[in-house]
């Protein structure tokens, strides 16, 4: 073992400082932090702040996204564009989420949170003041710009808002992971979840309003002054951003796993202190976690943590159900206008519905997250309520027929009071069955599956839609039909799903008032206490402590406690996605300690 082991210890704050070697020395405990960390397990008030922030940058991105699709008739006389071209500007999002999604993953990992929305936030501004260049008078002049300049800048602008929006609907678990306690952290998804969905709702209803359709001077006859107050609003999300967020509360910590990650952080800092490692040694041990509370994951290592969760069946099930449900709602707000359109109703109609569609979402939410929060019944959401959304769905079908406002009205508030808010029920279930992945990781993958997913229902509904142009007394459809199958196939794939709560299991089986505190302290009093590690009772003290400690809470489905993923790796290089946890981080010093072992 490397001799500046025998000449380190640990002083109260944590530090490392030189010890006397001389045999025989009366080594010093270090104080016992089980107590005063737990103490330490407490909310602060300006997680509400945080979230607000974090409310106002998503609300903003889904703004930007879905603007258009209510008011699409106006668009395309204001660009000279087509249907297919106005839709594109909604699709752009859809399209660019995976390499988004890449990029926020990595961005999240290796930089933090506070990091990726002041990004974030700076190119919802770009985006906004482009699309507002986009509908200035002197774009449109045509002997000053060719024709397709101003849809071309406003299609800049909206890939520009595109390519960041996953550093805000991949979020909602992280935050409320990280500021929130245990029984706070449902609510804190939902509302971090459904703010995006706000966003949507005043997407579809304030352009119809602002917009009038008139466009014979030229000037936009409202299209200006909306893109400038969206431009604004996405200004002052950057402002609010750079100067009040931040990524997570200074040495105060919301629940036990977030405890758990401080001191899996804390430990493997530790072990790299006092031996001395190399950089090229540390980078090649992936156990080691990162400031921010995740392992430091670049693009090759996000990628691999995502074919992990590929190989999980129950999350497949999950995504394959979560990502049909969002593609379906994603298709709905961005053809909307084009699928009532046949039975005589009209853009502002469109509005309505959309309208109503989120705000009845938004009371299924607030009904939904406190109940959650006091059940912890994931499994059993999901299974209930989307069936349910599928004979909503059916219903709105059936109202699709001139002169039925009310009804179609009913339909389609049914439908979003229980579709919405299987959203952050999801990315909640998502954490849970996939702990201690990191909740970034799995809420991009379910996240980028329905956007994917969106991409070609969106223009097959289109296609449908076509088949019948003219409502012909026939509610059944082909566009109906198309929704009613689609909608189907969450049901199927949500009921099929049977996951752990693993996340949920491991707060209630670790305390650190027990075994997993114990454990640590006893660590560090080995380390602190022993002078020669050559001494082999002491060096095989130590590697079982460690065994004991990688294995609290570890266990398999059947209750047997098992080995960390990656133990019986001889190049100490443990997966990185699974790095989160105290098992599987600290799981991986003793395998330091004996690929090193004793002189």
């Amino acid at each position: 073992m490397n001799a500046g082991i025998r000449k380190m210890s640990f002083d109260s704050s944590g530090h490392v400082s030189p010890r006397s070697s001389v045999p025989g020395s009366s080594p010093s405990a270090p104080t016992n932090r089980t107590s005063s960390e737990n103490n330490n397990i407490r909310t602060l008030p300006q997680r509400w702040m945080m979230l607000m922030i974090f409310a106002l940058l998503t609300a903003t991105n889904a703004i930007l996204w879905i603007s258009f699709a209510p008011i699409q008739s106006s668009a395309i006389t204001f660009y000279d564009s087509s249907s297919t071209g106005i839709n594109m500007l909604s699709t752009a999002f859809l399209a660019l989420y995976l390499p988004g999604s890449l990029l926020a993953s990595t961005l999240m990992s290796t930089h933090g949170l506070r990091y990726c929305l002041v990004l974030g936030s700076v190119m919802n501004g770009i985006a906004g003041w482009l699309r507002y260049v986009s509908a200035l008078s002197w774009v449109h002049d045509s002997s000053v710009f060719p024709s397709w300049a101003p849809y071309g800048i406003l299609l800049l602008g909206q890939c520009t808002a595109a390519i960041v929006q996953p550093m805000f609907t991949n979020a909602p678990s992280m935050i409320s992971a990280e500021w929130f306690a245990t029984n706070e952290r449902d609510i804190a998804t939902t509302i971090a979840a459904l703010v995006n969905l706000i966003g949507n709702a005043a997407g579809q209803v304030i352009p119809p309003i602002v917009v009038s359709g008139d466009f014979g001077n030229g000037t936009g006859s409202g299209m200006d002054v909306l893109l400038l107050s969206e431009a604004i609003l996405a200004s002052l999300g950057f402002l609010l951003t750079f100067f009040l967020y931040r990524d997570r509360p200074a040495d105060v910590f919301p629940s036990r796993i977030a405890l758990m990650k401080h001191r899996a952080r804390e430990a493997e800092q530790r072990l790299r202190e006092v031996e001395h490692m190399e950089q090229e040694e540390v980078d090649g041990m992936t156990g080691a976690l990162s400031r921010w509370g995740a392992a430091s994951m670049g693009v090759g290592q996000v990628v691999k943590t995502w074919m992990q969760l590929l190989k999980d069946t129950e999350f497949i099930k999950l995504m394959l159900g979560f990502g049909a449900g969002l593609a379906i709602f994603n298709t709905l707000m961005t053809v909307i206008s084009q699928m009532i359109r046949p039975a005589g109703y009209t853009d502002d109609d469109a509005g309505t519905f959309g309208g109503v569609l989120i705000g009845a979402g938004l009371v299924g939410a607030m009904i939904v997250g406190p109940v959650l929060d006091c059940t912890k019944m994931y499994k059993v959401f999901l299974k209930v309520g989307m069936p349910i959304a599928l004979a909503a769905t059916i219903g709105f079908v059936v109202a699709l027929k001139p002169d039925n406002m009310l009804w179609l009205i009913v339909g389609i508030g049914c439908l979003g009071f229980v579709m919405l808010p299987m959203m952050p029920v999801s990315l909640e279930t998502a954490a849970e069955c996939t702990y201690p992945i990191p909740e970034d990781c799995s809420s991009a993958l379910l996240m980028i599956t329905g956007q994917l997913m969106g991409i070609p229902l969106i223009f097959l509904l289109e296609y449908f839609i076509e088949l019948r142009p003219k409502y012909d007394g026939c509610v059944w459809t082909p566009a109906g039909i198309f929704l009613v199958c689609s909608i189907s196939v969450c049901v199927i794939f949500v009921w099929w799903f049977n996951g752990d709560m693993k996340r949920l299991q491991a707060e209630r089986e670790r305390s650190f008032s027990g075994s997993a505190g114990d454990e640590y302290d006893e660590l560090e009093k080995m380390f602190a206490g022993c002078n020669n590690l050559n001494e082999p009772l002491v060096y095989e003290q130590i590697v079982q402590s460690y065994r004991r400690h990688s294995n609290v809470g570890g266990r398999s489905q059947s209750g047997s406690p098992q080995p960390p993923s990656g133990q019986s790796d001889v190049n100490g290089e443990l997966n990185s996605a699974t790095s989160t946890s105290v098992g599987q981080s600290v799981g991986s010093l003793p395998q330091i300690l004996e690929t090193r072992g004793p002189d």
